[in-house]
């Protein structure tokens, strides 16, 4: 028989701060894994397969009531060579 539970959770979320239904908000994970090799091939997987899938759920007398989900994408890398910047007076003259 084939579980439902996912592959990974955490029970204990805390809200820093109050969300209403209209704000914008992001999702971030860090793979947290000092095995390079391994960090490039998940990157990699990730990168032609998708990554990860997040739901956020609340306990209710029910069950649980999906709050919302999302997909996480990998994020660009810098490159070791970077273009010349160029400063624009009207921010100051500093790297971004």
């Amino acid at each position: 028989m084939q579980s439902n539970k996912p592959d990974m959770g955490n029970s204990r979320l805390n809200l820093n701060a109050e969300v209403k239904l209209d704000d914008h908000l992001s999702a971030s994970m860090y793979l947290n894994i000092e095995d390079q090799e391994l960090v490039k091939a998940l990157e990699k997987y990730f990168t032609l397969n998708g990554g990860p899938s997040i739901t956020i759920s609340k306990r209710d007398d029910s069950g649980f009531t999906k709050i919302t989900t999302c997909k996480l994408f990998m994020n660009e890398r810098p490159t070791k060579s970077r273009p010349s910047q160029t400063t624009d007076s009207s921010f100051g003259d500093f790297d971004e």
